[in-house]
This record gives structure tokens, sequence and C-alpha cells, in this order.
């Protein structure tokens, strides 16, 4: 994996439990992030390719203080598009530059990676983190919350 840590804290996600019509590149297998003190880091681990040709968003929701509410939900598409919903001042941050959000996704066969900058976000020491799976709307799959503590 190109940013998470060796010791990146890693959830598993029941495999053949996507509720898309085709299950390709929906059903998530693990969920892997860490954190220094720049970055939280992740890796959303899905079983197949990511197809074009389906309507599929992937989030990795970050929520500080574990109410399971989302502070940030960070969303992308395998066309490169990018966008942050900021629930903490009920903001939609659509972009397709990812590189103004300084988040930079990369899409590998069935891996999307990135690792989003905290100060720019005000990601805490310790918080949790959750993945989840769209189709045109509806979710289809997701993990469950998990807990990380930033290596500073």
């Amino acid at each position: 994996m190109k940013w998470v840590s060796d010791n990146a804290v890693k959830v598993e996600d029941f495999k053949g439990d996507s509720m898309a019509s085709n299950k390709v590149g929906t059903d998530i297998v693990s969920l892997s992030a860490s954190c220094d003190s720049e970055y939280l880091a992740f890796a959303l681990d899905l079983d197949g390719s990511l197809d074009l040709q389906y309507f599929r968003n992937y989030f990795l929701g970050v929520d500080f203080e574990g109410g399971d509410q989302p502070e940030y939900q960070f969303g992308f598409r395998p066309n490169g598009d990018v966008w942050v919903f900021d629930q903490t001042i009920n903001k939609n941050n659509w972009n397709d530059e990812p590189a103004e959000m300084d988040i930079n996704p990369v899409f590998t066969e069935g891996i999307i990676e990135g690792r989003i900058p905290r100060k720019k976000y005000n990601v805490p020491d310790s918080f949790y983190v959750f993945g989840r799976v769209t189709e045109g709307g509806p979710t289809v799959d997701f993990t469950k919350w998990f807990n990380i503590g930033c290596i500073t």
C-alpha cells in the first residue's frame, strides 16, 4: 500500500454482503487506516475491480467523538472525482480537482488509497472511521466503525 503504515488498524468486512445489483467493485473486503502527525491514510480494499460503467461512490467517514455521526465524509469515484461532506457546518464541497483538497486518491485494481491532511480538516489525535459504498444513492456495503490513534 502506498501511504498506510505497517502499524495500520484494519477492519475486515463480510465477503459477499454487498446489496448492489452488480456486486463487482462494491463488496468491501477490508478498510485499513493509519495516522501520523500530518496525514490520515487509508486503503479501501474491494472484491473485484472498480468499474466506471456503474455509478458508484466510495466514502471514508471520520467521526471525532465516537457517536457514529461523522464530522466529515470523504467521497471518491474511480473517474477521479473527490468531494467532502463537511458535516460540522453542513457543507458539501464538490470538486473534481482532488489536488485542491489535498487528498489525491489512488485507484488500483480493487483498492482505493488516499491520505487526508489532518490540519486542513482538524482531525484530532484519536477518532473513528468507517467505509461505505453507494450505488446511485443507496448504501450497498459498509464497514463497522473503528478507532484510530495517531502516532505523532
